[in-house]
């Protein structure tokens, strides 16, 4: 019998809502088309996007890419399989149009398991960089969920609800050793 090679899959040192470890598959096979900038879908809406890690991780920074009209507060987090904060960036101005805006955190180390990226804006002007091509029905069964915020940060926990629209932000995460993502 041939000896086949092992494959040794580390994680990147970038993970963001359209790679792998999230729900980059599944908008593949529904044909997404490439992220384009269109405005939050409603002032203070949180929109969470699960993500899958399969070994250890410090995350040093989280990521936002902003669209063509940067307004409102921002709040960009990691919450855990039961939907409770273990990070974020707090309420921040959404700075900088068509780029990609980094954000400081402190260094939190991920175990292997489920999470969510969670993000919320203040403004239903303010513009980011999203996938918009799966039905909302096909949001929710890929773990996209959200929830209706009140203004400021992103709260300690969430109860999920099903997506009102179909709107997939791009954000990211750096993993440590820091990375520089633009």
């Amino acid at each position: 019998m041939p000896d086949f090679p092992t494959l040794d899959l580390k994680m990147l040192p970038v993970l963001y809502s359209g790679s792998g470890e999230a729900i980059g598959s599944e908008l593949a096979a529904y044909n997404a088309t490439a992220p384009a900038s269109a405005a939050w879908p409603a002032a203070n809406r949180v929109i969470g996007i699960p993500f899958t890690l399969t070994e250890p991780v410090t995350v040093t920074k989280l990521a936002a890419y902003n669209g063509a009209t940067a307004s409102g507060n921002t709040d960009l987090g990691i919450f855990d399989a039961n939907f409770v904060k273990l990070v974020s960036i707090g309420d921040t101005a959404q700075a900088g149009t068509n780029a990609l805006q980094e954000f400081n955190i402190t260094d939190t180390l991920l175990c292997p398991g489920r999470y969510y990226f969670a993000m919320k804006n203040s403004s239903a002007t303010s513009t980011f960089f999203r996938w918009s091509t799966p039905p909302v029905n096909a949001l929710k069964l890929m773990g996209v969920w959200q929830n209706t915020g009140a203004a400021g940060s992103l709260a300690a926990s969430y109860t999920p609800a099903v997506p009102a629209s179909a709107y997939v932000p791009l954000v990211g995460m750096c993993i440590a050793p820091r990375t520089l993502l633009a």
